[in-house]
C-alpha cells in the first residue's frame, strides 16, 4: 500500500485539479502491478491555509524493496510529469510568489 499526499499550489485551476486526480486514478488502474483497484483512490483531501492536498491511496503487487522503489519513483515521476502538463505547480513553502 502506498500513500503519497501531494499538495498543489493554493492558485491552481480547479478544472486542472480535477483532471490531474482523474489522470492519476487512471494511470494507477492501467498499471499491471496495481492491485485492489476499487480500493485505490486519488481525491483532494483538503484546502489548507497553504496547500490544495491531494490523496492517493494504491495498491501494488510487488514482493521486493527495490521493485517497490521502482514502482514508486514511477509514479512520481508520472505525477511531475502530468502536473507539467496541466499548468499545476507543487506547493513549496520556502518559495512566495510576488504578487
Amino acid at each position: 500500500r502506498y500513500q503519497p499526499i501531494l499538495h498543489l499550489d493554493l492558485d491552481s485551476n480547479p478544472d486542472s485539479v480535477e483532471k490531474f486526480c482523474n489522470d492519476l486514478i487512471k494511470l494507477i488502474q492501467e498499471n499491471e502491478k496495481t492491485t485492489r483497484k476499487d480500493a485505490s483512490t486519488v481525491r483532494v483531501q483538503s484546502l489548507g491555509p497553504q496547500a490544495i492536498d491531494i490523496a492517493c491511496n494504491l495498491y501494488w503487487d510487488t514482493a521486493s524493496g527495490t521493485e517497490e522503489k521502482e514502482l514508486k519513483q514511477n509514479f512520481l515521476l508520472d505525477v511531475m510529469r502530468m502536473a507539467k502538463s496541466l499548468e499545476l505547480h507543487f506547493f513549496e513553502p520556502r518559495l512566495r510568489r510576488q504578487e
